[in-house]
C-alpha cells in the first residue's frame, strides 16, 4: 500500500509543486497578469510547437501506432460530447453557458497535463503514445470547441466552415504536430548510408538546430503549469454556482467514470488491450481537469468566460485530488 501511495504522489505533486509556484510568482507580485498572459501566448506559439515537433520527430514508427486505443479514445470524446451537450440544455437556458458546459464534459488540459502524466504513468512510452494522441484529440478540442462556442454564442452568429478551418490551422499545436509528421515522412524516404543512418537529418546533420529546438521543447511543460497557476482565479460564484458544480462534476467524475469504463468495456469485448501504458494514457485522457486555453477561446467567441475561468480552477484544484484518487485505485489493482 505504501508503495501504490508513493507512486501516485510521485506522479502528481510535480505538477502540484510547478502550479504553487505560478501561484507565488503571482502572488509576491513579481509577474503581473499581463505578465502571465504574455508568457502564455509565447509558450504555445513556440516552446509547445517545437515540444511536440521533436516528440513526433523522434518518434520511432517501428514501435506500431496503436490505431484500436486511438479510435476508442475518439469514439469516447464524442460519447462524452453528447453528454455534456445534453447535460448543458438540462442545467441552463443561458445560451453562453451552455457551451461551456458541454465542452467541461470531454475537453482537458492533455497538453498541459495529459504529457507529463502520461510519461510519469508509464515512462517513455505512455509518453509516445500521448504525443501521437495529440494530433486527433488536439484537432478534436479546437473543432467541436469552435463549434459549440458559435453555436450557443450570445452574439447569436452562425457556424463558418472557414471559422473552424483557420482555428485549426493557426493552432501552434498542430502546426508543430503537423511539421514533426511531414519531417517523419521526409526521412522515410531519404536514401541512407553506410553507417545506416539518413544521408540529410536535422539531428545529425543539422545538431546545432536539432538541440536548439530540443531547449526550447523543454521549457513548454513547466513553465505551462507554472503560467497555469498564475492564471487561475477563485472569485464570486453565486451568479453561476449550479452550471460551476454541474461543469466540475462533468470533468472530474462523469468524464473518467464513463471513459475509464468504455475502455474497459472495449478490452473485455478483445477490442484492444488495457496494459500500464494504455491505461495512464487513458486516465490522462479523460480524468484531467478543463482546459485553460479554453478560456480565451469563449471570451473571443461570445461565451460565458467567467464560468469557463472558474471551472478551469476548480477542476484543477479538486483535479489533482481526484487523480490521486484514481491513480492510487488502479496502482492497488495492478493496473499501473
Amino acid at each position: 500500500m505504501l508503495n501504490t501511495l508513493v507512486f501516485s504522489l510521485n506522479a502528481i505533486l510535480p505538477l502540484i509543486a510547478l502550479i504553487v509556484l505560478g501561484m507565488v510568482i503571482r502572488r509576491l507580485g513579481i509577474l503581473s497578469d499581463d505578465a502571465f498572459r504574455q508568457l502564455n501566448r509565447f509558450n504555445f506559439r513556440f516552446p509547445f510547437c517545437a515540444l511536440l515537433f521533436m516528440l513526433i520527430y523522434n518518434l520511432d514508427l517501428q514501435q506500431g501506432i496503436p490505431v484500436r486505443l486511438a479510435v476508442m479514445a475518439m469514439v469516447i470524446l464524442a460519447v462524452l460530447t453528447a453528454i455534456g451537450l445534453i447535460v448543458a440544455c438540462l442545467v441552463t437556458k443561458v445560451r453562453g453557458r451552455r457551451g461551456v458546459l458541454a465542452q467541461s464534459a470531454f475537453r482537458c488540459d492533455y497538453s498541459i497535463i495529459g504529457l507529463p502524466l502520461s510519461a510519469s504513468l508509464a515512462g517513455q512510452t505512455g509518453e509516445m503514445i500521448a504525443t501521437v494522441f495529440q494530433l486527433p484529440v488536439v484537432i478534436y478540442f479546437n473543432t467541436v470547441g469552435v463549434v459549440l462556442f458559435s453555436i450557443f454564442s450570445n452574439s447569436g452568429e452562425k457556424v463558418r466552415l472557414r471559422t473552424v478551418l483557420l482555428g485549426i490551422v493557426k493552432n501552434p499545436l498542430i502546426q508543430g504536430l503537423v511539421a514533426g509528421l511531414i519531417a517523419v515522412l521526409i526521412r522515410r524516404v531519404i536514401p541512407v548510408g553506410a553507417d545506416g543512418l539518413p544521408v540529410f537529418s536535422i539531428r545529425y546533420t543539422l545538431p546545432w538546430l536539432y538541440q536548439a529546438l530540443n531547449y526550447v521543447g523543454r521549457v513548454a511543460t513547466p513553465l505551462a503549469l507554472v503560467i497555469l497557476g498564475g492564471q487561475m482565479r477563485f472569485s464570486d460564484t453565486s451568479a453561476f454556482r449550479r452550471e460551476l458544480v454541474t461543469g466540475v462534476i462533468l470533468k472530474l467524475l462523469a468524464a473518467p467514470a464513463v471513459g475509464l469504463s468504455l475502455m474497459f468495456l472495449a478490452a473485455r469485448m478483445g477490442f484492444l488491450t488495457m496494459g500500464p501504458v494504455e491505461m495512464g494514457v487513458s486516465i490522462a485522457l479523460f480524468a484531467g481537469p478543463m482546459a485553460i486555453a479554453s478560456v480565451p477561446m469563449a471570451a473571443e467567441m461570445g461565451c460565458d468566460d467567467k464560468l469557463n475561468g472558474q471551472i478551469v480552477a476548480w477542476s484543477c484544484v479538486i483535479g489533482m485530488i481526484s487523480l490521486f484518487v484514481i491513480i492510487t485505485m488502479f496502482r492497488a489493482m495492478g493496473r499501473l
